[in-house]
């Protein structure tokens, strides 16, 4: 691996982890929970 490709790789690690260290808690809970049987259609108006 160059070090060109290694340091993208970490600017784009600690960015990515900056961006969800901003969001609000309740969100980082919810991206950090395990999906639902269900997946995405829990709502009846699917």
């Amino acid at each position: 691996m160059s070090p060109e490709l290694s340091r993208r790789t970490l600017l784009g690690s600690a960015a990515g982890a900056a961006m969800l260290s901003a969001l609000p808690l309740s969100v980082q809970t919810a991206l950090a929970a395990p999906p639902s049987p269900a997946g995405w259609r829990t709502s009846s108006t699917w």
